[in-house]
């Protein structure tokens, strides 16, 4: 069901949770606002949900919006269920990296895993997240790194392609148009 008035209150706590969060660009000195990554994995989201019947928008623009929160902020998962319910808040926290695990490939593996515990709009939100984030990359991304994002972009493709197919061809696409930048 869709409700506005959640999904603009989930808006409003991004934008005071990342407020001031900046990430590197392609272009030397110039870095963005973090809200332009969330308002990228909105706007793939929201191209899963037309095309894709069925999702419950609220739960996957919601956790769309607050898919960098807890990584990115001192909010408790807590705090995200007293105000978003146990979905977006269980969404949100399975697209969150564990930060007690210390090694990058186990984090990514057990980040997966809690993502394919939960409903198909989460896994939709960590395609849209790949999808926005393959971009052109950071002008300070070695090839190396860039190489390791790609190789971890098709393991997301391989682990959760089948939660959406619209999502799953536009990774394929933007993975195969990453290889220019390597």
């Amino acid at each position: 069901m869709y409700n506005p008035d959640i999904i603009s209150a989930a808006w409003q706590l991004a934008g005071k949770l990342h407020h001031r969060q900046m990430y590197g660009s392609a272009e030397p000195g110039l870095e963005l606002p973090y809200t332009q990554h969330i308002g990228a994995v909105v706007l793939e989201t929201l191209g899963a949900l037309h095309h894709s019947p069925g999702m419950d928008p609220t739960l996957s623009l919601c956790c769309a919006i607050l898919h960098d929160t807890l990584e990115d902020s001192d909010i408790e998962e807590s705090e995200l269920e007293a105000q978003f319910g146990h979905r977006i808040a269980a969404g949100v926290a399975a697209l969150s990296k564990n930060a007690l695990i210390v090694d990058k490939h186990q984090k990514m593996a057990d980040s997966l895993m809690r993502i394919r515990e939960q409903p198909h709009e989460i896994w939709a939100v960590k395609l849209a997240d790949r999808i926005a984030n393959l971009q052109i990359p950071p002008h300070f991304w070695t090839p190396e790194k860039k190489t390791g994002y790609l190789e971890e972009s098709l393991w997301i493709l391989n682990e959760l392609g089948s939660g959406n197919s619209w999502l799953a061809r536009r990774l394929e696409l933007k993975i195969s148009l990453y290889k220019n930048y390597i």
